[in-house]
């Protein structure tokens, strides 16, 4: 596999990352939007930051990968 196949390949898996990184952060806030339980909200709070921060790090790796 030449270097150009390998970052193509590199850039869609980045992609695709970065969806579904949203795709979660999305549904999240939608279950979020209707949870009451204090202690459910501060669990998908935590969830909802572990796919932020994944998210930015695809995006910045994204930017490089250009």
């Amino acid at each position: 596999m030449e270097d150009r196949e390998k970052l193509e390949n590199l850039k869609r898996m980045l992609d695709t990352l970065i969806s579904t990184c949203e795709s979660e952060i999305s549904i999240i806030d939608k279950i979020l939007s209707k949870t009451r339980n204090t202690k459910e909200i501060s669990k998908l709070q935590k969830e909802k930051a572990f796919w932020q921060g994944k998210l930015e790090v695809a995006k910045y790796s994204r930017y490089f990968a250009e």
